[in-house]
């Protein structure tokens, strides 16, 4: 059990695709036991290009975020052109799992101010599983971001393509939460809440509970809140209970063939023609 304060710390590291965590924390839990936890209590204003944290399901394992401060997590100062654009969290999710089917289950938010952003040459969930990966997502309080152009969620599952996108489960008890998944390059319908999509496979599972809260979730594509989508093959299923909250729910046809018809705003998601 670890409490870490952290209180105006803003890196100015850039790591490239492929070296880990330069910019960085990183929490990597004992896969072989439970109750490994890390609470990251903010004070003032502080910048990182990516918080990892992995723990497969059936782990008690869980990563904390409280405090009064703001953490942004966004690997991005400069421009490149590799890949037409910046992408040192490539597949690896912002706040959550690195690719390769690497697991979030227990990203915990009860307060604080939280923005996470990825780009869309990274092709990464912002908060959630990273590439292929599960995502378990609460969130008790604060004010929570999430902006991506992803294939996978703002919040939940991983990013899919050839391979199936991942399962999330996202809790939403509290706070003010606004999650934005844009149109993705590749034209894959994708949910802003819940679960993953994939180019080739089926969109994978998304199961939202929302007890309160203000949400905003916006998608492009896909469905706002619920299962993943797919191009070529079937929607994923979704399992969404509210029973509080204030919920705006916002799904939107897209411009790349692909995602050139709008998802649900709330329910499963959105199937391909093949």
């Amino acid at each position: 059990i670890c409490n870490l304060t952290i209180d105006n710390l803003f890196t100015k590291v850039q790591h490239t695709y492929g070296d880990g965590s330069k910019a960085g924390i990183r929490f990597e839990p004992d896969k072989t036991k439970d109750g490994s936890k890390l609470k990251i209590t903010s004070l003032g204003e502080n910048r990182f290009g990516n918080i990892r944290y992995w723990n497969p399901e059936g782990k008690n394992n869980e990563i904390i975020f409280e405090g009064t401060g703001s953490i942004t997590v966004a690997d991005v100062l400069k421009d490149c052109i590799d890949n037409g654009g910046y992408y040192g969290n490539h597949f690896n999710s912002a706040i959550g799992g690195t690719d390769h089917n690497k697991p979030s289950n227990g990203i915990t938010i009860n307060s604080g101010i939280i923005y996470a952003g990825t780009t869309e040459a990274e092709n990464s969930s912002a908060i959630g599983g990273g590439g292929n990966g599960y995502g378990k997502v609460t969130i008790n309080g604060g004010i929570v971001t999430a902006v991506a152009s992803t294939t996978g969620t703002a919040i939940g599952g991983g990013i899919g393509f050839a391979s199936a996108g991942g399962k999330g489960d996202v809790t939403i008890n509290g706070g003010n939460v606004y999650a934005y998944n844009f149109e993705n390059r590749n034209g894959i319908p994708s949910a802003a809440i819940g679960g993953a999509g994939s180019r080739d496979n089926a969109g994978n599972t998304g199961n939202v509970i929302i007890t309160g809260g203000n949400i905003y979730a916006y998608a492009v594509g896909g469905t706002a809140i619920g299962g993943g989508s797919s191009q070529k093959s079937n929607g994923g299923n979704a399992v969404v209970e509210i029973s509080g909250g204030n919920i705006i729910a916002i799904s939107k046809a897209g411009k790349v063939s692909g995602s050139n018809s709008a998802g649900a705003g709330i329910g499963g998601g959105t199937g391909g023609t093949n």
